[in-house]
C-alpha cells in the first residue's frame, strides 16, 4: 500500500486492525502518512490472538451457558465451545493474529495516544454458543442479551474480566502540539 508521506487528515479501521500481521509497520507507515495534526482512529478487538481466550474466561462462560434455557443458546452442541487456535488459522490466518499487540504498537508509532477501552469482553466470549435468530428476535432473547451486557459491565468494572474491545486515538503532533508538550502544558 501506498500512502504518500503527509498526505492525510484522518486514517480509520474499524475492526480491521488485528488481520495486520506487521503492526508496527502499518501503524509507522500511517503515522507518516498524516499530515501534522493528523488523527488514525481504530475501534479494535484487542484480545487474545486467535481468540485464545485463557481457560478462566471460557469456564466463567461455560458455567452461565449450562444454565441457560433452550430459548437463547444452540441446543445442537452439547458444551460451549471455542474455536482453537488452529481452527481460527485454518478459517482465516489473519484472524487476530497479534491483536493482543496492538495497544503496544500503537503507542510505539505516535507519540500522542488515546485508549478508550469499551465493553462486550463476557459477551464475546459467551456469543460462540448462543442462537443469535433468538437473540435479536424474542423478548427474551432481547432481556437476555441485555442482562448479558449489565454482567459484562460489572465484571470489567470489578477487574474480574480485561476490555477486549476498544476505540485507540493516535495523533500526529503539529508545530504548537510539540512546543506545548516541550514547555510541559501537555502531558506525554
Amino acid at each position: 500500500m501506498d500512502l504518500p508521506d503527509a498526505s492525510y487528515d484522518v486514517i480509520t479501521f474499524i475492526a480491521s486492525l488485528h488481520h495486520f500481521d506487521d503492526l508496527d509497520g502499518i501503524l509507522k507507515r500511517c503515522e507518516r502518512a498524516l499530515a501534522p495534526g493528523g488523527v488514525l482512529w481504530a475501534t479494535e478487538y484487542i484480545g487474545p490472538d486467535y481468540f485464545d481466550y485463557p481457560e478462566e474466561h471460557r469456564d466463567l462462560a461455560r458455567r452461565l451457558w449450562r444454565t441457560l434455557g433452550p430459548e437463547v443458546k444452540k441446543t445442537w452442541i452439547p458444551e460451549l465451545q471455542f474455536p482453537t487456535v488452529e481452527q481460527v488459522i485454518e478459517a482465516d490466518p489473519t484472524e487476530s493474529i497479534h491483536s493482543s499487540e496492538i495497544p503496544r504498537a500503537m503507542k510505539e508509532a505516535f507519540e500522542d495516544v488515546e485508549i478508550i477501552p469499551t465493553y462486550g469482553t463476557f459477551a464475546f466470549i459467551l456469543f460462540w454458543g448462543l442462537n443469535h435468530d433468538a437473540l435479536y428476535e424474542t423478548d427474551i432473547g432481547r432481556e437476555f442479551a441485555a442482562t448479558v451486557m449489565d454482567l459484562d459491565t460489572a465484571l470489567i468494572d470489578s477487574g474480574a474480566l480485561p476490555h477486549y474491545f476498544a476505540y485507540l486515538i493516535g495523533r500526529k503532533p503539529n508545530r504548537i502540539n510539540r512546543i506545548a508538550r516541550r514547555l510541559g502544558f501537555v502531558k506525554r
